[in-house]
């Protein structure tokens, strides 16, 4: 896991140590199904991520 400018929050402990003890999954491959003719002509549906998997979400309730 990386983290940028991560905010730890004491109500959001235990859902951090849940983040930390997960094994992560192998990186996903990015497939290109198409090659326009220039970097700004594709398109959202011109990639696909394969064998993409994550965990479960975690909830945490908002610090004030």
């Amino acid at each position: 896991w990386t983290g940028g400018d991560c905010h730890i929050y004491k109500n959001h402990i235990d859902q951090v140590k849940i983040q930390l003890d997960r094994d992560p999954f192998p990186w996903p491959a990015l497939e290109f199904k198409r090659t326009p003719k220039n970097i700004f002509s594709y398109n959202y549906e011109d990639f696909a991520f394969i064998n993409y998997n994550h965990h479960p979400a975690l909830k945490a309730s908002v610090a004030i």
